[in-house]
């Protein structure tokens, strides 16, 4: 269940609309500062995709000021 729903996630970081990019930019960092209370081993895999996303978008102002 934990996977799927990470896969999803992370695959909408990828999708062309910046809505559904920032909702699950912005619900990505709830759920990564809740793993990371309970050390839970998905945590590492978040911030990961999180790095990844920041830095394929370091050219679109709006998703580097959500980052920032």
């Amino acid at each position: 269940m934990v996977n799927s729903i990470l896969f999803i996630l992370k695959r909408s970081l990828k999708d062309r609309n910046i809505s559904v990019k920032l909702t699950a930019s912005a619900h990505m960092f709830t759920v990564l500062g809740e793993f990371s209370k309970i050390r839970n081993p998905s945590a590492p895999v978040l911030y990961k995709a999180l790095v990844f996303s920041a830095v394929e978008n370091i050219d679109d102002l709006t998703v580097r000021e959500f980052y920032l």
